[in-house]
Parts: structure tokens; C-alpha cells; sequence
């Protein structure tokens, strides 16, 4: 899977150099929206990733190499991980060394909610790029990413905004629950891209 991913970074690096240095900034910018921004354009990457192997009919390719559907389709879902949690932890040291926030404050909370939800949105995402492909997919794509964006910015903008008004136990519960719906998320939506994959390479 290693090769995997730096075929796709290296695509990514070559291709996305400008926006991904601007992804960078923003999460390093202490401000919710710029933040969620990020986290949201990194969570697309692996779709970006996926359009450039359609682009280059890596399929054809990649059945002639011994990886296998578990390894290909993994490979994306990891590439998500790792570029959403590096951006998290930007957005987070940020607001720890610009405003001195706390490491549990509310602002953080309402970054880690923005994760959470963009990887939800990941999860939706890629079972149904790996089925239809990018092209054909892209309409359900857009919809559901603006969707999540509005959804996640306005959830996390109103949580930080009630942190004062509710305990902090409530405040801190919200994001670990949605920490578990994410992770279920993705291990199911692992397992549904591996099978469409599969089916579709027949």
C-alpha cells in the first residue's frame, strides 16, 4: 500500500501544489471557517486522487500489478486520514499558540467536530466514486460536499457558540460521539467500496 500512496501524493504534490500550500495556511489561520474549509478540502483529496486514475486509466493498470481491491481501495481511505488529521492538528496548534486556548476549549471541540463530520463526508463520498466513477458520480458529489460543509460549519459555529452556556462535559460528549459514527462510517464504507469496487472491475 505504500507504493499506493506515494503514487498518489506524488500525483497530488505535482498537480495540487498551489492548493494544497493554501489548504496548509488556512488550517494554520485561527479562525472556524478557514479551518473547516481545510479539513473539508483535505477529506476531498482522495476524490481528486481517484479523477487523476480515471483521467490515466489506472484501473487497466493496476489490474496487471499485484495489488490487490482491499490494498487500491484502502489506499484512499488512508490517504483521506492522512491528510485530514495532519490539517486537524495545524488548526488546533494554531488557536493553542495564537489565542492560548484551551487544549479542551470549545474551539477545539468545534475543529474536532469539523473532522469528524469531513470524514463522514469521505465515507459517503468514495463508495460512490469507486461505482460510478468521479465523472459520472460528480453531481452527487458536489451536492453532498456542499451540504456537509454548510451542515458541519454551522454545527460547529453553534456548538462554540452555547459553550458557554452549557457544561463542558456536554461539550466535550458531542465530539467523541461523533468520533465513533465516524469511524463506524468509515469501516462500512470501506467495506461497500470494496465490494462495488470489485463488481465493477468484474
Amino acid at each position: 500500500m505504500k507504493g499506493l500512496l506515494f503514487k498518489d501524493w506524488k500525483t497530488l504534490l505535482k498537480q495540487m501544489k498551489v492548493m494544497l500550500a493554501i489548504t496548509t495556511l488556512l488550517a494554520c489561520v485561527p479562525g472556524t471557517y478557514l479551518s473547516a474549509f481545510a479539513l473539508f478540502y483535505a477529506a476531498m483529496m482522495p476524490i481528486t486522487a481517484l479523477a487523476y486514475d480515471e483521467r490515466a486509466k489506472w484501473d487497466e493498470l493496476a489490474a496487471m500489478m499485484p495489488y490487490s481491491v482491499k490494498e487500491i481501495v484502502g489506499s484512499k481511505y488512508v490517504l483521506g486520514l492522512l491528510l485530514v488529521l495532519p490539517v486537524l492538528a495545524l488548526s488546533v496548534l494554531s488557536r493553542l499558540i495564537v489565542h492560548s486556548t484551551p487544549i479542551a476549549g470549545e474551539n477545539t471541540m468545534a475543529m474536532l467536530i469539523t473532522a469528524c463530520l469531513s470524514l463522514i463526508l469521505m465515507s459517503i463520498n468514495l463508495p460512490f466514486m469507486f461505482h460510478l466513477g468521479v465523472e459520472k458520480g460528480r453531481l452527487i458529489y458536489i451536492l453532498l460536499t456542499c451540504a456537509f460543509i454548510v451542515a458541519g460549519v454551522n454545527f460547529a459555529g453553534k456548538l462554540a457558540d452555547m459553550a458557554n452556556d452549557i457544561e463542558v462535559a456536554m461539550v466535550t460528549t458531542v465530539p467523541l460521539i461523533l468520533l465513533a459514527v465516524a469511524a463506524v462510517a468509515l469501516l462500512l464504507s470501506y467495506f461497500i467500496s470494496v465490494r462495488v469496487y470489485r463488481a465493477r472491475r468484474g
